[in-house]
């Protein structure tokens, strides 16, 4: 059985079915936008009722048991980076805010951060199947 790494990270079970049948059909490149667009298909069917900032970062804070001002302090400590990268990536589905007023709103970051949170979040959604399962998770209780 052959491993396939995207982005320097390992892909799950069923991205690597996705990669081993496109293979199987001559289909050498494999783009990782197809398994991308996929895999974020289930999340955006749960995440399509339309939430606040507010709201978003109280559920993920809550979920993370931190204070919502122990994660906008600017600080690096990961618990706390990787509470405000999920807060960032939640308000850019939402299709809502500019990634200004996200950046502005939690943590008082740049847009550039706030990209690049939303790039790491995905990046992990794709490869790791216990973060995919609490990004869901916490997709369910922010849509009830």
């Amino acid at each position: 059985m052959i491993d396939i790494f995207i982005n320097n990270r390992k892909l799950t079970k069923p991205a690597q079915k996705l990669a081993r049948d496109a293979y199987k059909f001559g289909q050498l490149i494999i783009r990782a936008a197809h398994i991308r667009k996929q895999l974020f298909a289930f999340v955006g069917n749960i995440y399509n009722a339309k939430a606040t900032i507010d709201s978003i970062v109280t559920v993920v804070c809550r979920y993370h048991r931190i204070s919502p001002e122990e994660m906008r302090m600017n600080t690096r400590k990961g618990y706390i980076v990787e509470v405000r990268q999920i807060c960032h990536y939640f308000a850019m589905i939402s299709d809502e805010y500019t990634d200004n007023f996200i950046g502005k709103h939690i943590g008082n970051k740049d847009r550039c951060t706030v990209l690049y949170s939303c790039t790491i979040v995905k990046n992990r959604i794709e490869t790791e199947s216990t973060y995919r399962k609490k990004i869901m998770h916490l997709a369910k209780l922010l849509k009830s």
